[in-house]
């Protein structure tokens, strides 16, 4: 599949991206993966979560990992 983006702009990229099928972008995602453009994040399903979860630490593009209070964590997911 070949791509021409002919002013280069980012809304330009956008606005053609809206225009490609769910396989186009599947195909343009599996070549930036294997050509080292973007790292491969694997997503594993898991109940109660929509998209699953993305081991982006495993993929090994986490610079740092911070643990936040207890009373942070709470406000973050809403508990009262």
């Amino acid at each position: 599949m070949n791509l021409h983006f002919p002013t280069g702009n980012k809304e330009d990229c956008y606005i053609i991206s809206n225009n490609l099928t769910a396989k186009q972008k599947k195909i343009i995602k599996e070549t930036a993966v294997s050509s080292g453009y973007i790292p491969d994040i694997k997503v594993t399903k898991v109940d109660g979560l929509k998209y699953g979860y993305a081991d982006f630490k495993g993929a090994g593009v986490v610079k740092e990992t911070v643990e936040l209070p207890k009373e942070s964590k709470r406000q973050i997911i809403g508990i009262y």
